[in-house]
């Protein structure tokens, strides 16, 4: 094909007359144009010509349907944050006008000038792509990626992200909230129960127990728990449902599976009033009130501000650091049966087997033993031990152990999510899983429109807006220090009326002076 002729979007070997030909035919040349009611969609065309969908997306996803200029207090959030905002609608068609009531905020009126500012607004062509589960767009991007076979920069194509900050807007933030809300009561019960248990005496029976404050207190606090519990569990069973046993198993659903485990677990036991007095309901309440605490991570991968979560950097400095920890781990267990060898038969030693002895170098080379120990010995030369012991703090201490916190500094340095990919791969996630458990009578039409508009702030006048604004913060000017030679100007431009500013000051100040003095 000649290098100008058109490339077909979706198929990549297309027969003419073909019906996957027909499909692309009608994507390219029906698709923007809405079509009537029963036209091809994005779930037709995905299910009969699946090629080259993403090229499409990317490439032909969104339309441009005009811009205008409005005040910079109407968008500052779409300045600083680059994001979008989103208006569903059952057509193509957008004007200023709907733009402009979109935005209109009686309850504000801004102080001082008016700055202006232009903005675009764009419709995603791709009909019905905010339809839920497979039918939509969200989810079978979503699964490709979950697969591998996508990047997470797949959430930052301006139709995915319209898609996505709709969904998040209209419905999934406050759904989610209500889903927190709850989770609270299941992690507020538990600790109460937690408080409450301490010190009860575990030979009474349940019916002596509730006729004693502390007792009902005890046993109500379990049952909020475990009524917490109960919609997660649905959600869950849904979510496996959907995604299958392979896309279902991560590392939120396995500690979800676990925190199920151990509510029950005691929650049985102690109404049962077995196995109460052993350490396992010791030890499986401890654990249980880790788990719940650290599944409020969940939650903090889409609304945390800082677009990155703990997870996603945590499994990146593993990913980089995992070899090096590794050579520290066996270097670590070669000093630690050296010394096991040496001194297992010193009276007092820490180094008696193996496994002490491993745990006691682990301790050595986080700085806490006492050397004491070795100026005691009586089998062994105090030098051979100190020289011993001097090796290994260097080696392990000074240089792997430092080697390896610089190693895991750059791997959180290069996860910082500066672009907000994985904070929108986050949403998308939360929203998937939403859809995969919501019922229908909690759905509503309103959350899928057949088309999704979003609005944008034009690039060049986000940046020239954001300059003016940002210059004299502590932000802005490390934002100017990376702009290179215009921001630059810009910022000695700005200095320069500062110290103008500051010499009229000064000299008002002179002329005072000297009034004071003639007046004295």
């Amino acid at each position: 094909m000649p290098s100008g002729a058109k490339q077909p979007l979706l198929g990549g070997d297309i027969e003419a007359g073909g019906a996957e030909a027909a499909v692309a035919a009608r994507l390219e040349a029906g698709l923007e144009a809405g079509g009537p009611d029963g036209a091809d969609d994005f779930e037709d065309l995905l299910h009969r010509a699946p090629d080259h969908v993403i090229e499409y997306i990317a490439s032909r996803g969104t339309h441009q349907l005009g811009s205008f200029v409005t005040e910079d207090v109407e968008v500052l959030e779409l300045i600083r944050d680059g994001g979008v905002w989103t208006m569903g609608r059952s057509s193509q068609d957008a004007s200023d006008e709907d733009w402009r009531h979109f935005l209109e905020h009686d309850d504000y009126k801004a102080k001082g000038f008016p700055s202006k500012v232009e903005v675009e607004y764009h419709v995603v062509t791709i009909r019905n792509a905010a339809l839920p589960d497979d039918r939509g767009l969200l989810n079978p991007i979503l699964e490709k990626h979950q697969d591998g076979a996508l990047s997470a920069k797949v959430f930052k194509l301006p139709a995915i992200e319209a898609v996505i900050q709709w969904k998040w807007t209209t419905w999934a933030r406050r759904v989610l909230l209500w889903e927190f809300a709850i989770y609270t009561l299941w992690v507020m019960g538990f600790q109460a129960f937690v408080i409450f248990f301490q010190d009860e005496p575990l030979g009474q029976s349940l019916h002596h127990l509730w006729h004693t404050s502390r007792g009902a207190a005890t046993m109500v606090s379990l049952a909020l728990s475990g009524v917490g519990m109960l919609p997660f569990l649905y959600i869950e069973v849904c979510t496996l449902l959907e995604y299958g046993p392979m896309r279902w198993l991560n590392v939120w659903n396995l500690t979800d599976l676990a925190t199920y485990f151990l509510q029950i677990y005691i929650t049985v036991s102690y109404f049962t009033r077995w196995n109460l007095d052993s350490e396992t309901i010791s030890i499986f309440t401890a654990l249980q009130v880790l788990l719940l605490y650290w599944k409020i991570q969940y939650w903090a991968r889409a609304f945390q501000p800082l677009k990155n979560s703990f997870v996603d950097t945590l499994r990146a400095v593993i990913r980089d650091s995992s070899w090096f920890i590794l050579l520290l781990l066996v270097t670590l267990w070669g000093f630690s049966a050296a010394f096991y060898i040496l001194f297992r038969s010193e009276q007092g030693s820490e180094f008696t087997n193996p496994i002490k002895s491993l745990l006691t170098m682990l301790s050595v080379m986080l700085g806490g033993f006492d050397l004491g120990f070795f100026y005691k010995t009586k089998r062994v030369n105090p030098i051979v031990g100190i020289t011993l012991l001097l090796i290994f703090v260097f080696i392990m201490s000074l240089t792997l152990l430092n080697s390896l916190i610089a190693i895991m500094s750059d791997a959180a340095t290069k996860a910082a999510d500066t672009d907000g990919t994985k904070f929108l791969c986050s949403k998308a996630q939360l929203i998937d899983e939403l859809e995969a458990s919501l019922p229908d009578w909690i759905r509503s039409d309103s959350w899928y429109p057949p088309y999704i508009h979003f609005l944008r702030v034009n690039p060049v006048s986000s940046k020239a807006v954001e300059s003016m604004l940002w210059a004299a913060t502590a932000g802005g000017a490390a934002d100017e220090e990376e702009g290179g030679d215009d921001a630059g100007g810009v910022s000695d431009s700005g200095m320069a009326e500062q110290l103008s500013d500051l010499q009229k000051q000064v000299g008002r100040m002179e002329d005072l002076l000297r009034t004071l003095a003639d007046r004295v």
